[in-house]
């Protein structure tokens, strides 16, 4: 049990270390994350053939699935997250179902930039 719980981790300090100082120091930007993870799952959710569950984004995490048949899906999912990718929008998933993450870096111009390209993948 020690050891699921992270107890036989080696130099775990240092770890610990990087969560205080996002603790002391990170707070707001995490705030913001959450806003705009909130922000692009609500504009995702407008897109017909994405569903999202928009009251279920707590934090900077986004899942979000498009319909088996939906034209964004035809080469495949390797295909949608390599045109996603080639937009500069970075995602992970498969099947069907697709994750984004918000992260300090990305202010909220970048985050309308990747609703848009998103947009316009998804509308086909």
């Amino acid at each position: 049990y020690r050891k699921m719980y992270g107890g036989g981790m080696r130099q775990a300090g240092v770890l610990a270390a990087a969560g205080l100082f996002a603790l002391r120091h990170q707070l707001d930007d995490l705030e913001r994350d959450h806003q705009h993870a909130r922000l692009l799952a609500g504009e995702l959710n407008t897109v017909p053939g994405v569903d999202v569950d928009v009251a279920g984004v707590h934090t900077n995490l986004v899942y979000f699935s498009v319909d088996k048949g939906h034209p964004a899906l035809a080469n495949g999912d390797r295909g949608f997250l390599r045109v996603m990718r080639e937009k500069g929008v970075l995602l992970t998933g498969g099947g069907n179902r697709f994750r984004a993450v918000l992260h300090r870096d990305l202010d909220s111009a970048d985050v309308e930039k990747g609703i848009g390209r998103m947009r316009a993948v998804l509308a086909g």
